[in-house]
């Protein structure tokens, strides 16, 4: 089996990644922020194993995952160059301005935040997340027809470049992309604060949530969740991805909406918003699988009710773990081989 070579820069990255959080998880005294220090690190880990693999199964060649692999060695290390200079830059001005570093305290700029607006931080995260789990459909649409495009022209087929691997390539973009930038910034920010440019404290301000102060952005691992995923099936990988982000975004609007039975064990999560989750999983679900295979009702209909029941056990039982590593890690793989056991 082919492995590109040019696969190597992006395995760094991650693994990069891996020992920057864990140092983290050696050097932080919040008991929360090292273990999700810990379960983030895995996370990049799994990202860095399945690099080399990613652009496999959609028929391409070894040339084009070399071109593939070099587009995104090109554009992550033209960002990660941007974001290190940037941080170098901060880093100087501090060093020659004391009494500006002084300033820039992170318990400073948690007390300057408003606590009046976080129904609306949470439910722009809902509403970000169901945005990641669409664009992938119009990403793939995009490539596959401009894939049909260059073959009816001739164009570069000479690279074995198929929509599917062009799909995945520029999935792989949006997610490494989110990822990277938002982990820097949450390295920064639980331990050098003052190294976040000013725009960075802007968009900080706007988005991060309460629970979020002293620990890692939760949106992480919904993103990095999705990568070793492009290597599922089809409707394995939307399943888990609607799941994560539209029926977990269901459940949490309707249990805060109408959610008045608490689950046991002193959760802040209802009976209602669990039932509602778990609804809105089995119709997308149910939909995702009967759009790829028409012809078999019965077993779309078995792929929804045990996905939908192991993302309301989750909901229900797992308290300790973020909703987004069981929801992309642990759902994902029951949903993949869920989906070859049923549709082999």
């Amino acid at each position: 089996m082919y492995v590109s070579p040019f696969s190597i820069p992006l395995v760094a990255v991650n693994v990069a990644f891996v020992v920057a959080l864990a140092w983290h998880a050696r050097a932080s005294k919040v008991l929360e922020s090292r273990r999700d220090a810990v379960l983030l690190a895995m996370g990049f880990g799994t990202s860095a194993i399945s690099t080399p693999f990613i652009l496999k199964l959609g028929g391409t060649t070894g040339p084009g995952e070399d071109l593939l692999y070099n587009i995104g060695t090109i554009f992550f290390g033209a960002v990660l160059a941007t974001l290190l200079v940037i941080v170098a830059r901060n880093h100087v001005i501090c060093k020659k301005k004391p009494e500006q570093r002084a300033q820039l305290t992170y318990d400073k700029f948690l007390g300057s935040l408003p606590t009046d607006d976080e129904k609306r931080r949470d439910n722009s995260r809902k509403v970000l997340h169901c945005v990641i789990s669409v664009s992938p459909i119009v990403v793939y649409a995009i490539c596959l027809n401009a894939d049909a495009y260059f073959k009816s022209m001739g164009i570069m087929q000479e690279y074995g470049v198929t929509g599917i691997v062009a799909g995945r390539g520029v999935n792989l973009i949006i997610y490494w992309g989110f990822s990277y930038m938002a982990t820097m910034e949450d390295l920064a920010r639980l331990n050098a604060f003052h190294l976040i440019p000013g725009w960075g404290r802007t968009w900080l301000r706007t988005s991060i949530e309460a629970k979020e102060h002293r620990t890692f952005t939760a949106a992480v691992p919904f993103l990095i969740g999705h990568v070793p995923l492009l290597l599922a099936p089809l409707p394995a990988f939307f399943s888990t991805s609607f799941v994560a982000s539209i029926g977990d975004a269901a459940g949490s609007v309707f249990g805060k909406r109408f959610g008045k039975h608490k689950l046991p064990g002193g959760s802040k999560k209802s009976w209602e918003g669990l039932a509602a989750g778990m609804v809105v999983s089995f119709v997308a679900v149910l939909v995702v699988n009967l759009a790829f295979e028409p012809g078999a009702p019965a077993k779309a209909i078995i792929m929804a009710t045990a996905i939908a029941g192991f993302a309301g056990l989750f909901d229900a039982a797992v308290t300790k773990v973020d909703d987004n590593y069981m929801n992309t890690f642990v759902l994902g793989g029951i949903a993949w081989v869920l989906y070859l056991v049923l549709f082999p």
